[in-house]
């Protein structure tokens, strides 16, 4: 479902919208990934670790783990996005797209959301949930596709494309 509804929403977002708002709206979505990079921070995986090696030997610090690790992750989440709403004018300019400011505001909420996403997803799949991990991440892509056509189909454009995915992964994570 991931792959397919991937795949189609590359295919029909490029046909509908015209080539600058096509490229603003990856050009956002890939520096909104670079931050949602430092927003991740690495710590859903090194919980998902530690819920591994914890479920079979002492599975009562399951618990503490996911939770430690939500707050830390929410920590480096909070940063992250205050500094990108700080900083998205100037990122914008130095980037050279002043067209990119409206996106990388509303991108804050990409970056909340999708992190969270992944968070969820990961903890899953270190607790060997595998099928509800693969449900969120399906889940995730199959709304982008429908939110982000979507939105696109009622005249948002690249905006509306982007709220697109930041519903998908809002859905997603509260699924998860």
């Amino acid at each position: 479902v991931a792959v397919l509804s991937g795949g189609v929403l590359t295919v029909v977002l490029a046909r509908l919208l015209d080539p600058d708002s096509y490229g603003l709206l990856f050009l956002a979505i890939s520096v909104l990934g670079t931050v949602k990079l430092l927003s991740q921070f690495g710590i859903a995986k090194s919980a998902a670790r530690y819920i591994a090696e914890y479920k079979e030997t002492n599975a009562g610090q399951l618990p503490h783990i996911i939770k430690f690790s939500f707050i830390l992750n929410f920590g480096t989440i909070t940063v992250i996005c205050v500094g990108l709403l700080i900083g998205h004018e100037f990122l914008a300019t130095v980037i050279g797209e002043p067209d990119l400011v409206p996106m990388l505001r509303i991108g804050v909420l990409f970056v909340i959301f999708s992190t969270l996403m992944w968070f969820v997803r990961t903890i899953l799949q270190g607790l060997e949930a595998i099928k509800p991990a693969a449900i969120v991440h399906a889940l995730d892509r199959g709304s982008r596709l429908v939110f982000a056509v979507g939105f696109v189909l009622l005249g948002y454009e690249a905006i509306g494309a982007l709220v697109g995915y930041i519903l998908a992964s809002t859905i997603a994570a509260l699924f998860g």
